[in-house]
């Protein structure tokens, strides 16, 4: 169900960005996340996790080189903190700086539209999936997934060149929010830290996981899932009439079961600024996906589910 939406270009207060130097940093964080940093080309950025030692995810993000060799991390902003702190516990006598760049980069998002409704951009998108240009001051990401969109930083006094001639972004969060949910990209938020695998929100699926790098925290976890055993919790799009959007980490349940504990639990929902059914994407037991399925308890609004842009089999 496509948003409705009639800009190209929002602020993005919801996220931040970290960032990670030094001369041990690839190194570092290679051993940190659960994707492949050190494959990573320079004019690409990529999805990863960042996972406790039992596998229950921290975060997830995009990460992706500078030119100058430094490292950005783009993540919402309610978890930077826990991230950041976990990373320093861990780089002992590594030669790596850790740093929020909350005060020194805005981010926006852009749509496709946005480079007809501004010619002069100062800003040079990239076309390929996942892919990164560096234009002065900008950096532009091409967002995971199907719709066109772009993930845009810059200091603070650079940013009004991206608007210059119109009027100010109006914040585009709840909206960026939705258009994950329709394209099936997960994102951990801090009411839902540390309740999942990555596995159980489809990171294998979305190119955020290697199974051919060496350790990480969680590592085997997450590898033991795959060689070992069957996938138990997939995620899922849904979509139900609520009155307010349920909140990330809300329970899912089985509607003709009162009794039995929850099915899943929501990764995140949004209602679509225009009016319509609540969109929600959720961690669901695999057996139970198919089933009739309803939000927040037993009684709750009832839910349909929705296809995802890319193949999900249950259980697998």
């Amino acid at each position: 169900m496509p948003a409705e939406s009639h800009s190209s270009l929002y602020a993005l207060d919801d996220w931040t960005i970290l960032g990670v130097g030094g001369a041990d940093a690839s190194n570092f964080l290679h051993g940190q996340f659960t994707n492949d940093l050190l494959a990573l080309p320079e004019d690409q950025a990529q999805l990863s996790a960042y996972c406790m030692p039992k596998g229950q995810m921290i975060a997830n993000f995009l990460v992706w080189r500078t030119t100058e060799g430094q490292y950005r991390i783009a993540l919402p902003s309610g978890l930077a903190q826990a991230v950041s702190q976990r990373l320093q516990l861990f780089k002992l006598r590594s030669d790596v700086e850790i740093e929020s760049l909350a005060e020194s980069l805005s981010l926006f998002g852009i749509t496709e539209s946005y480079p007809e409704e501004h010619p002069a951009s100062p800003v040079e998108l990239p076309q390929s999936p996942l892919g990164k240009t560096e234009t002065g001051p900008y950096t532009a990401i091409a967002w995971p997934g199907p719709r066109p969109r772009w993930l845009v930083t810059c200091p603070p006094d650079a940013a009004t060149a991206l608007w210059e001639g119109s009027e100010a972004p109006s914040s585009g969060s709840d909206l960026w929010r939705l258009w994950d949910i329709e394209d099936g990209i997960p994102f951990v938020r801090v009411e839902n830290r540390e309740q999942f695998v990555p596995q159980h929100l489809n990171l294998d699926l979305v190119d955020a996981i290697s199974f051919s790098k060496g350790c990480y925290p969680g590592q085997e976890v997450v590898a033991r899932m795959k060689y070992r055993g069957q996938i138990k919790f997939r995620t899922y799009r849904l979509s139900g009439d609520c009155d307010e959007a349920p909140i990330p980490g809300d329970p899912i349940h089985l509607s003709e079961d009162s009794e039995a504990r929850p099915c899943g639990r929501v990764v995140d929902a949004r209602i679509p600024p225009g009016g319509g059914p609540c969109q929600i994407l959720a961690s669901v037991r695999a057996a139970d996906a198919g089933q009739p399925l309803r939000a927040q308890r037993p009684d709750g609004p009832s839910l349909e589910q929705l296809p995802l842009p890319y193949e999900l089999t249950e259980g697998e």
